[in-house]
């Protein structure tokens, strides 16, 4: 999602603050980055706060997978793995939570650490001192939520050098016997926030692999009618888009991230792919390639029509695979759009915790960064009709402000 100019003027702001702080003020590089205070802060107060310690958040630098140590595995109720976890640089001065003096104080702690989710089951399960690479949902909240993306290490024989100096980080992995089911128990429903409508989940046996090796690609899942074989996704490499093409019989591929520098790397750290170069090989396998702008023609209770029209034809054609850098925001609304204009799907709040289950759009609204996430909502569930559906005590910022949205 594009970002307005107040925030790339707020963003322009606090770099500026962060280079003169560098420059004038010593820091302790032992404790520069967040604690468990700050992490239940607003993002611009956060963020704030850690360019004051010289610890810039990494949304600024175009970083989007990390490195985890798993903090408390779960089961979803639909058998997907999830967990809290610490990410070393990021938390290095939140407090062990097992250390507290009370159960409240650790459950304060531990429900401000990011939860992430598994798009599928998990062949390795998820232990205390799993060692697995996340990638946050939303750039603005980015420490909030997101997607394990692999399990590194099911169980490490010895935790791993680069995690040894997380607080915490080692009495979790030693005995995580004496401290599991008590935890389990004090973070009580924070844990047990089950979805009614789970997302997707891709059997791994239809992850297309080549050369040996299954393909990494984010968000990989097929969506609509089985038989049009429409596949939705983020970016890929090259290499595993190449894959995807040749395992699944993608005939057309629209894109909708552009070469912007906000786009971050791939997995498998091979940089960044240009529209050029995804253009070159879709045209090397005689693949139609479309780059469509997904911000087109947004109209109250339609969304982006613009769009919406250049696209939907295109994936009604079969065999398409439509992505977007993350394949959550702008691909989670074209793909709910497509299924109600297209397929038929009349339920509104299946296609909600649908796409929902795949972004972070919700925590999103609470705030004060919801206004574009819901525009994308706007184009498959007319933001009138989802506030009428119990919603404006909740959302109060989008409920209560529609004229914002053309709503009269």
């Amino acid at each position: 999602m594009a970002r307005s100019k107040e925030d790339e003027e707020q963003i322009r702001k606090i770099l500026r603050y962060n280079e003169e702080v560098k420059s004038s003020a010593p820091i302790d590089p032992s404790c520069s980055s967040f604690d468990e205070f700050e992490l239940s802060l607003d993002k611009l107060t956060t963020t704030r706060a850690g360019v004051k310690k010289h610890s810039t958040p990494n949304v600024f630098e175009g970083i989007e997978f990390f490195k985890a140590v798993v903090a408390i595995p779960w089961k979803l109720p639909d058998g997907r793995q999830a967990c809290k976890a610490i990410i070393p640089g990021l938390h290095s001065c939140v407090s062990n939570p097992f250390l507290e003096d009370s159960s409240d104080a650790s459950a304060q702690i531990i429900s401000k650490l990011p939860t992430f989710e598994a798009p599928y089951q998990l062949f390795s399960p998820l232990v205390p001192g799993s060692v697995i690479e996340v990638s946050f949902d939303n750039p603005w909240f980015y420490w909030g939520s997101g997607t394990i993306l692999k399990v590194l290490q099911g169980r490490p024989l010895a935790m791993p050098d680069w995690a040894k100096d997380v607080p915490g980080a080692l009495e979790l992995f030693s005995d995580p016997s004496k401290w599991i089911s008590n935890t389990l128990s004090m973070v009580g429903d924070f844990l047990n926030r089950g979805s009614q409508y789970p997302p997707p989940i891709l059997d791994p046996a239809l992850i297309p692999e080549c050369d040996g090796r299954k393909a990494d690609i984010k968000r990989l899942f097929s969506f609509g009618d089985s038989s049009k074989n429409n596949w939705r996704s983020g970016q890929a490499t090259l290499e595993d888009l190449k894959c995807l093409i040749e395992n699944k019989g993608i005939e057309h591929i629209v894109r909708m991230n552009g070469d912007e520098g906000s786009d971050p790397t791939v997995p498998g750290g091979k940089g960044r792919v240009t529209m050029a170069e995804e253009k070159a090989l879709a045209d090397s396998l005689n693949v139609e390639w479309h780059f469509i702008n997904a911000h087109d023609g947004r109209t109250a209770g339609q969304g982006y029509r613009g769009s919406k029209n250049t696209i939907h034809p295109i994936l009604d054609k079969g065999n398409t695979l439509v992505h977007c850098r993350n394949g959550s925001d702008r691909t989670g609304y074209i793909v709910a759009s497509y299924l109600k204009e297209y397929e038929g799907e009349t339920n509104l709040e299946a296609l909600y915790k649908y796409t929902t289950s795949l972004n972070g759009w919700e925590t999103s609204f609470k705030g004060s960064g919801g206004a574009g996430y819901a525009k994308y909502l706007d184009g498959f569930y007319p933001l009138n009709e989802w506030c009428a559906a119990g919603r404006s005590t909740q959302f109060p910022n989008i409920c209560n402000n529609l004229k914002d949205f053309g709503y009269k």
